[in-house]
């Protein structure tokens, strides 16, 4: 069980307590594998590659479905301002999301 003394991430980190920045973590050490800088290549580029597909995903979503708007309200029998509002709807909730999460 950690507490308030006790640094949460596990690494080279230096403790004292008169020390005013004593909650800061050093990943200086090369070996520490909390370390970005010591991540294998194939680590850093699949962390790259996850976080591009999920822009890509987020931007592409909207982007499809607002290219479908005259077919889908076609489809549905509404208004093309009515599948605006529902694109808009999709924009702010990909917004405002992590605000409120």
């Amino acid at each position: 069980m950690a507490d308030e003394n006790q640094p949460l991430l596990n690494g080279n980190a230096t403790h004292k307590d008169d020390d005013p920045n004593s909650n800061i973590l050093d990943l200086s050490s090369p070996t520490n594998p909390l370390n970005p800088k010591s991540m294998s290549p194939l680590h850093k580029w699949s962390c790259v590659t996850i976080l591009g597909l999920m822009t890509f995903a987020a931007t592409f979503s909207s982007s499809v479905f607002n290219a479908a708007i005259p077919i889908t309200a076609s489809e549905f029998h509404v208004s093309l301002s009515t599948m605006a509002l529902a694109t808009s709807l999709f924009v702010f909730g990909f917004a405002a999301g992590p605000i409120l999460m």
